[in-house]
């Protein structure tokens, strides 16, 4: 026996059955627990299968009922004792004009069930159709228990009962929600299924139906369902006409068209689009930088990747921001005012920008507007912009393509003229009196002064230097300027012109001379020599260090002290410009009238000094150097060794010698100098001059050239000299 279902046993073990009246003429009987139905002659008409039956006076039926787990279901048995529907309901209503509410589903407690579905049946067990909706002319919608169908306008079924929810997306197109799958799909008016309900969203672009699959990836069909963009993008968004903006992950989207075709690469963080219908794009490295750049919808670039920012400005220009600076972009006539600017507003159809710390006003087309000016004469004007100055005339014509600092009135013909905290002097012609290399220029006492390297010149209203003049011993007469230096007999007569502007008083009738040079970076390079009492040029103003030791030795060097606390090496000469000892004395120091303790590196001792010579006369050592003292009232003594090769110092490149290969290597050629020294002569310089190395051997004499030359290690490389 079944143990879920029991009753009451005979004496000899059989089941009795009871019965119990129940509408008219019929009993409900029960045999171990469950119920069916007799007539009034006693035929058993339905089984003892349901857990319970009830009569419904309404409309002469029976209600079953049916033990689902921990709920009951309920159907409909008629008087004829015929199934009407099985016990599927979880709730039947009371029939009222033959018409009953039905429920499948839970809507109570933790057994709630969210795809409750409602509706209605009649007397006889039909599901009534509901929701009966036109949605098209001559096309409509309803539902049985919450689920719909197509149908005709005498509700005659199109597509059968299996959508949630059936929608218009236009003329052409319902979209549908699938009862089963939960997910979308497309049918035509005729309710032909376009695509199966398998998309998590659906929605229609242009002449396209766009979709997202089951991993929440794009793409596209035509209208009669053909796949044309595969299902690759994260967010696919209509930009324009023809134009989609799709982002393959959250840093890598572009635009295509409506055949998936790239319009701009797939490549870019974000894509925004403007009033102008260009797109602006952003694209971040691997470092978290930000670039922005700009293109049409057709993919033509308008501004490179390069930008930190780019916004559209109500004038519909564009306001770019880049490592430069700020500036404005015209997407027909390109950059109107260059990125240049620190700062840059839009405000009354004007831009108010800074530049160097300086401020100014550009109009609408990228002109920049003056502000201060000043009046150089009736038909000049200097007028200022961003902290600069240029000339004008009435018309505001530029008449010079120099732009000053500052322009200053210094007299009634006479400009004052700056550029990089340097000043000049111009007439009111604008001619250049004085170029822009003095420090200071001002009027004192009625003297025009100007500072040049620490040194005041007077200068004439004319804008000409007022010689400095220097009587030499010999009664000559020495003018200097700024940049040359005359020398005069006393009838007048020029004797002699060089390039030196200063003279130091004459010591052992001579005396140093310098030439100062301002360089590209606004500084000053001096340059020494030394003329004799007649005022002839000795050395020439090539050296960094001139030292007068006596009447007839000079301690020379072209180096400049470096910032390591390393010392430029002296070569020492005659008074008559004859070198007698190359550049290796690292200190000279005098000791007595006469009398010189010179140090030497104790590297460069080994290799100039002979070994006889350094052993019986070095005193002492400090600090790397050995020091020998010299009497040079008696002469310099001949200490060098006997073949000693010209020290590089004395190299200038450019220099052209003829020399002979000594060594031929893969990289190169040794090329030996005589009196110089052996340069390489590297292959690479071959190949420039389309020279193949192995058409030089030993002993070839070549003609070449000093390439480059380096200090340290007393060595320079060479080039041909073709």
């Amino acid at each position: 026996m079944d143990s879920e279902h029991y009753g009451e046993l005979s004496k000899e073990g059989i089941p009795v059955t009871t019965k119990e009246r129940i509408g008219t003429d019929s009993y409900k009987f029960s045999r171990l627990g469950l119920y069916g139905l007799i007539d009034a002659a006693g035929n058993e008409c339905i089984p003892n299968i349901y857990d319970d039956i009830d009569y419904i006076e309404a409309i002469k039926s029976y209600k079953s009922q049916s033990k689902d787990g921990f709920f009951i279901k309920f159907g409909l048995i008629n008087a004829q004792y015929e199934i009407l529907c099985e016990p599927i309901y979880d709730y039947i209503g009371d029939f009222i004009d033959g018409v009953a509410q039905v429920r499948i589903g839970h809507s109570f407690g933790n057994h709630a069930d969210g795809n409750i579905r409602r509706g209605r049946i009649d007397a006889i067990g039909n599901v009534l159709i509901d929701n009966f909706v036109e949605i098209h002319p001559h096309l409509f919608v309803g539902s049985k228990l919450d689920i719909y169908a197509l149908l005709t306008v005498d509700k005659q079924p199109i597509t059968d009962y299996k959508y949630l929810s059936i929608e218009k997306l236009n003329d052409e197109f319902l979209l549908v929600k699938g009862s089963q799958s939960k997910l979308f799909g497309v049918l035509s008016m005729d309710g032909k299924v376009v695509l199966e309900d398998s998309y998590t969203n659906i929605c229609l672009l242009d002449d396209m139906i766009l979709a997202s699959d089951e991993n929440r990836l794009y793409g596209c069909y035509d209208t009669s369902g053909k796949l044309i963009i595969r299902h690759l993008y994260q967010l696919f968004e209509e930009i324009g006409i023809n134009r989609y903006y799709v982002r393959i992950d959250y840093r890598h989207g572009g635009i295509i068209d409506c055949l998936g075709n790239n319009i701009i690469p797939i490549e870019f963080t974000s894509v925004s689009k403007q009033e102008d219908n260009n797109i602006i794009l952003e694209k971040v490295d691997c470092a978290g930088n930000r670039t922005y750049g700009l293109f049409d919808l057709d993919g033509h670039k308008l501004l490179d990747i390069v930008y930190s920012s780019i916004v559209l400005l109500e004038n519909k220009f564009y306001k770019c921001k880049s490592y430069w600076g700020m500036g404005i972009f015209d997407t027909k006539k390109g950059f109107i005012i260059p990125c240049e600017y620190s700062t840059l507003e839009y405000k009354d159809g004007v831009y108010q920008a800074s530049k160097n710390n300086h401020q100014g006003t550009i109009d609408s087309n990228g002109i920049v507007l003056y502000g201060e000016e000043l009046k150089i004469s009736n038909a000049i004007y200097a007028k200022e912009r961003f902290g600069k100055w240029v000339f004008l005339s009435l018309s505001n014509k530029e008449l010079s393509d120099q732009i000053y600092d500052s322009v200053e009135l210094l007299s009634e013909n006479l400009i004052i003229v700056s550029q990089k905290n340097k000043y000049g002097l111009l007439n009111f012609s604008l001619n250049v009196l004085q170029p822009i290399v003095f420090d200071q220029i001002k009027l004192v006492n009625g003297i025009i002064r100007a500072l040049f390297c620490d040194v005041w010149y007077d200068i004439m209203n004319n804008g000409k230097i007022l010689p400095k003049v220097t009587t030499l011993p010999n009664g000559y007469i020495l003018e200097s300027e700024r940049e040359r230096s005359i020398i005069k007999s006393t009838d007048g007569t020029l004797i002699n012109e060089f390039d030196f502007s200063r003279i130091e008083k004459f010591k052992y009738d001579v005396a140093i001379v310098t030439k100062v040079i301002l360089t590209d970076k606004n500084e000053y390079e001096k340059f020494l020599g030394l003329i004799n009492s007649t005022g002839d040029l000795v050395f020439s103003t090539n050296y960094r260090k001139i030292k007068v030791l006596n009447k007839k030795y000079v301690a020379v060097t072209k180096e400049k002290d470096d910032n390591y606390g390393f010392f430029a090496k002296y070569a020492l000469y005659d008074i008559n410009g004859n070198l007698l000892v190359p550049y290796i004395c690292r200190h000279i120091e005098r000791v007595q009238t006469n009398i010189f303790d010179i140090s030497f590196d104790i590297q460069d001792s080994k290799r100039y000094i002979s070994r006889e010579y350094f052993t019986s006369n070095c005193s002492s050592t400090r600090n790397g150097c050995c020091i020998i003292r010299f009497d040079f009232k008696k002469g310099i003594p001949n200490f060098l060794n006997e073949k000693i090769a010209l020290d590089v110092r004395e190299l200038r490149k450019g220099q052209e010698y003829v020399g002979k290969i000594t060594n031929c290597k893969s990289y190169g050629l040794f090329v030996e100098i005589e009196n110089v020294g052996t340069g390489l002569l590297h292959i690479s310089e071959l190949k420039k001059l389309g020279q193949d190395i192995l058409n030089f051997f030993e002993d070839d004499i070549v003609n070449v050239k000093i390439l480059d030359i380096d200090i340290p290690k007393n060595r320079f490389t060479l080039t041909l000299n073709t």
